[in-house]
C-alpha cells in the first residue's frame, strides 16, 4: 500500500468535504467532484504535508496515481539525501 495514499484519503474527507463513501484508490477527482479550486487546494495542503508537490495532478488523475507519484518523489528525494556531498572540496 501507498504511504501517501491514506494522506491523500485524510486531506479529502477532512479538509475539502470528500464524502469517505466516496473515496477508492481507483476514484478520479473527477468522480469526487473537485473543480479546479479544490484542486489546487488539495496540491498545496498535500505539499505542507508531504513535503512533495504533484504537479501531474488533474481531474482525471485516480488516488492511486496520484499517492504513486508522491510515494515516487519521496523516494527520489531520500536517494538524493544519501548521496554524500563534497562541499569544503578543492578540485
Amino acid at each position: 500500500m501507498s504511504v501517501s495514499y491514506p494522506v491523500i484519503v485524510e486531506v479529502l474527507t477532512e479538509s475539502l468535504g470528500v464524502d469517505a463513501d466516496l473515496v477508492d484508490p481507483e476514484a478520479t477527482f473527477e468522480d469526487l467532484e473537485l473543480d479546479s479550486l479544490s484542486l489546487l487546494e488539495l496540491v498545496l495542503i498535500l505539499e505542507e504535508r508531504t513535503g512533495q508537490r504533484p504537479e501531474s495532478l488533474s481531474a482525471s488523475s485516480t488516488l492511486a496515481e496520484v499517492a504513486a507519484v508522491i510515494d515516487q518523489l519521496n523516494a527520489s528525494q531520500e536517494a538524493a539525501d544519501l548521496i554524500p556531498t563534497t562541499a569544503g572540496t578543492t578540485a
